[in-house]
């Protein structure tokens, strides 16, 4: 390599420039300047972004190519060395990187990479002498190297004394100032939590276990809400404005307690493949008054066949407590329809609480389900006092998609209670396939429900419109039927003290795609107390299609004992015009076994007028 060429590589290294010396070295990285490996001079002129990319690959090279080593070279490596030049006067001698930085007194380096070179017993000696002139001990094994601390000048060791007594007047003055710091930001206990003033303040704080508090208005931008959060953290009133995420989240993990926190989003438009949730995925602790509000989200999720992928404003799974939240959501979810995708308002699948919580706004979804509060309330949790106010509507184009929609809770296997919906809520099926097989279900308070709904009610309007697939809608739930848990118990629904003040329509296009469609339930096999329903139905009871009763729209009857799989008492409903029928039709092994009837033995009563059931004790306000 000519000189010219050295000398600009010699540049790059004192300069550091990266760009330069990557390009001038790309097939000549084995250059030996002299005695000085390219690797020795980048130590010896500093050259720290050279070193950051390329000090592995260089410290492996131990063949070089014999290049001028350069005066200034030399003058800048004998102001460094010290009694160690002696070593290097002699010819061929080579002043490796491990020497280099044993001679810059930088003994942390020698013995992180001592294991990592090839090792001769020459550079062994001269590492053991470098140290010797510094004196400092040296302690040589096999792939290690142990250096002793250097000793105190006398100059030093007069510093020292005087460090230590600046050090001591500094402490006193330090401890003073961190009195007075504590007063103003906290100390993180209970009874001090510590103040939040910025962004770091409060990432450093949800990667943490201790007491936090806002103390302003909060802008959050490319957040990485992976941080897995144990303390207590209170907004105190202020906002949080999330500008941008680099997650899906705002936390991976709450485990400790959140509290009263306003929470903004910005417009989000996204293309997701795993679940996404705007404040946590998961919830351990407990979440208590906080608003978010989001105003214009569009995700389109991909999954494959039997993924299942949530969408939920407060927590993809709960174990813990939400309560008092309200929840202002304008979003639409596209699906692929490949696997599952579940929209909730709250929260996706709860195993807790979830208490006096609320959704407002506008959710749209293509193949995907939807749920105001919750997708699957489990086995003994609950949902108390919650209401959606929010318009829903899902619509589908897939075969063999069974498109869900319901107010509170798409799925209950625990209890709902003291909930309402007062928002339209509406499903489309435009599947035009005429081999197509599949429901509709549309649930003003439950899609499906296993267990317990009591003292709920729904005043939103619904409606469902499908081309060839069957559709279950109606004023508290879609399908309601028993289960049986794994020690063979049998868990029948019960629906208690529940209200329908709305409209109803149901269309179906196909003469095979059956509607049943009631006040109170689609379809009941289970127990139906104290309950009323003031529907005004757009569909009227038609016995070849549309299966319309005032209180129900199917239940179960049992052939062999000639009985209808229904326990019912106290309920009222109004009359309708063309819907002449509490109960639009008996359903047995899956097939039509009955066409509409009246329910007898005052199990359900028909009034004539609203104001005659308000009259009730089991009018629900």
């Amino acid at each position: 390599m000519n000189q010219v060429s050295c000398n600009k590589i010699l540049d790059s290294i004192k300069q550091d420039n990266l760009a330069l010396f990557s390009a001038l070295t790309d097939k000549s990285k084995n250059l030996l300047f002299g005695r000085f490996p390219l690797l020795s001079l980048c130590y010896l002129y500093n050259a720290n972004n050279i070193i950051k990319k390329f000090e592995t690959e260089l410290l492996k090279i131990s063949n070089y190519n014999l290049v001028n080593e350069n005066v200034e070279i030399y003058k800048k490596f004998k102001s460094a060395a010290g009694k160690s030049l002696r070593l290097y006067t002699k010819q061929n001698a080579v002043v490796s990187p491990l020497e280099m930085l044993a001679i810059l007194h930088d003994d942390q380096k020698v013995k992180k990479h001592f294991s990592c070179v090839s090792l001769t017993n020459e550079m062994v000696e001269n590492l053991t002498k470098i140290y010797a002139y510094n004196k400092q001990t040296v302690n040589v094994e096999t792939n290690k190297i142990k250096v002793g601390f250097k000793p105190l000048t006398s100059v030093q060791k007069k510093n020292y004394k005087w460090g230590m007594a600046l050090s001591l007047v500094c402490m006193v003055l330090f401890v003073s100032s961190l009195f007075m710091f504590n007063i103003f930001t906290g100390l993180a206990t209970a009874n001090s939590p510590f103040k939040i003033y910025s962004q770091a303040q409060l990432y450093s704080a949800l990667n943490s276990s201790g007491n936090y508090v806002l103390a302003s208005n909060i802008e959050l931008n490319n957040f990485k809400g992976n941080s897995i959060f144990s303390g207590t953290l209170d907004g105190a009133g202020y906002k949080i404005s999330v500008k941008s995420l680099s997650d899906n989240q705002l936390l991976q993990d709450n485990k400790g307690t959140l509290k009263n926190l306003n929470i903004t989003y910005p417009a989000i438009q996204k293309n997701i493949t795993t679940s996404f949730s705007l404040l946590s995925q998961t919830n351990s602790g407990v979440v208590s008054n906080v608003n978010v509000a989001a105003e214009n989200i569009t995700l389109n999720t991909t999954t494959l066949v039997k993924e299942v992928l949530n969408v939920s404003a407060v927590a993809n799974k709960n174990t813990g407590i939400i309560e008092n939240c309200v929840i202002d959501l304008n979003a639409q979810v596209n699906a692929n329809g490949g696997g599952e995708t579940f929209v909730a308002g709250i929260c996706a699948d709860n195993d807790g609480t979830i208490n006096n919580c609320k959704l407002s706004g506008n959710v749209g979804a293509s193949e995907a389900d939807v749920a105001g509060i919750c997708v699957n309330n489990q086995i003994n949790s609950t949902i108390d006092g919650c209401v959606n106010s929010a318009t829903l509507m899902q619509t589908s184009e897939h075969n063999e998609w069974n498109p869900s929609l319901s107010g509170i809770a798409l799925n209950n296997w625990g209890s709902v209670k003291n909930c309402g919906n007062t928002a339209n809520l509406s499903v489309v099926s435009n599947n035009a396939s005429l081999n197509a097989q599949g429901t509709a279900f549309l649930g003003g308070i439950v899609a499906y429900n296993y267990s317990e709904i009591n003292h709920c009610k729904n005043t939103g309007n619904l409606s469902v419109s499908t081309k060839n697939i069957v559709a279950y809608c109606a004023g508290i739930f879609a399908h309601s039927t028993y289960w049986v848990t794994e020690d063979n118990k049998t868990i029948m629904p019960e629906i208690l003290n529940c209200g329908v003040e709305c409209e109803i329509e149901v269309v179906t296009n196909h003469e095979y795609a059956f509607a049943f469609s009631g006040g109170l339930g689609g379809f009941l096999y289970g127990k139906l107390n104290n309950c009323f329903s003031a529907v005004n139905f757009k569909t009227d009871y038609n016995k070849e299609k549309y299966y319309v009763g005032t209180a129900l729209g199917s239940s179960y009857y049992d052939f062999w004992s000639d009985y209808i799989c229904l326990e019912a008492q106290n309920n009222y409903v109004l009359v309708q015009n063309g819907v002449n029928y509490q109960i639009g039709s008996l359903i047995t092994n899956g097939q039509l076994s009955s066409y509409g009837l009246d329910v007898l033995n005052g199990q359900i009563n028909t009034l004539g007028t609203l104001d005659a059931i308000k009259a009730l004790e089991v009018y629900y306000e």
